[in-house]
Formats: structure tokens, C-alpha cells, sequence
């Protein structure tokens, strides 16, 4: 199973930046490959860490919400994922997203929610958002919309 972990803003630079721009709780995501747990394989890009990556992320702490993203094959998310892994971080189309002045997707670097929306579109979800112009916060009401959807 396919999660969205959404990380609470911390007390870091742009972690306290991204939500106040955003107004959100959510300040980080990252693709999680399979059940939350105390080592669960997630992936996503992070300036504390230089950009993409995967990394064993304990997702049973408190600053963590998980959503369940349903309908996705996980060896094709997880390919993507590979073919995107080590790129930098984007700080330029973080700092354009903060001004709102948008981006020209390069596709070689990317920050937390831009590729986890492309990896998602990737495989048909949520196509009508912008990468670029969406936040972790964002993602998270369109995942919780599309679970709500999603319930028999």
C-alpha cells in the first residue's frame, strides 16, 4: 500500500516559511512505500538532506499524518522514484513559490511536494494540479478529497 506521510511544520527556516505561506499544518511530504511504521521506506526530496532520496522514516511519531493513496501501482511509483533519486533540491522554485511568481518545470530538480504530485501523476492521479505551484498542504486536501471519494 501507497501512503502520503505529511510532516507538521517544524521549528526549521522553511519549514516555518512554508507555512506561513501556505497556512497550513504541513510543512513536508514524502511517498511511503508501504504500512506506516518505525522504518518505513519513503521518498521525496528535502534540503536538509540536498534533495531526492529514499530514506527508513519512522512514521508512527506524532509530527506525522498518513494517507492512504489507493490505486497505484507501487513497482511503477517506485521506478519513477529510482529514476529521480539524487537530483538537488529546487530552491529556486521554492523561493518563486513563495513570491508567486511560478516555474518552468525543468524536471531536474525538485522539493518535497512537486515530486510526489509528479510521481503521482505519473500514474493518472490527481493531473489537474501543478507540481510546481503545489504545496504539502495542497496535496494533503486533495488526498484527503480523493480518499473521501475513494470509500465504498
Amino acid at each position: 500500500m501507497i501512503h502520503l506521510a505529511f510532516r507538521r511544520a517544524g521549528s526549521g527556516l522553511f519549514s516555518r516559511l512554508i507555512k506561513w505561506r501556505t497556512n497550513g499544518q504541513f510543512s513536508h511530504v514524502e511517498i511511503a512505500f508501504g504500512e506506516p511504521s518505525t522504518a518505513t521506506i519513503c521518498f521525496s526530496s528535502d534540503e536538509a538532506d540536498g534533495g531526492t532520496r529514499f530514506k527508513a522514516i519512522d512514521l508512527t511519531a506524532r509530527q506525522w499524518t498518513c494517507v492512504p493513496v489507493h490505486g497505484i501501482d507501487a513497482e511503477l511509483l517506485r521506478s519513477f522514484c529510482v529514476r529521480q533519486d539524487r537530483k538537488p533540491y529546487d530552491f529556486r522554485t521554492i523561493l518563486r513559490y513563495w513570491l508567486g511568481w511560478g516555474k518552468d518545470a525543468a524536471g531536474n530538480k525538485w522539493f518535497c511536494s512537486e515530486v510526489c504530485i509528479s510521481a503521482l501523476q505519473d500514474q493518472g492521479v490527481f493531473r489537474g494540479m501543478t507540481p510546481a505551484r503545489t504545496a504539502p498542504e495542497d496535496l494533503w486536501i486533495a488526498a484527503m478529497s480523493r480518499l473521501e471519494a475513494w470509500r465504498p
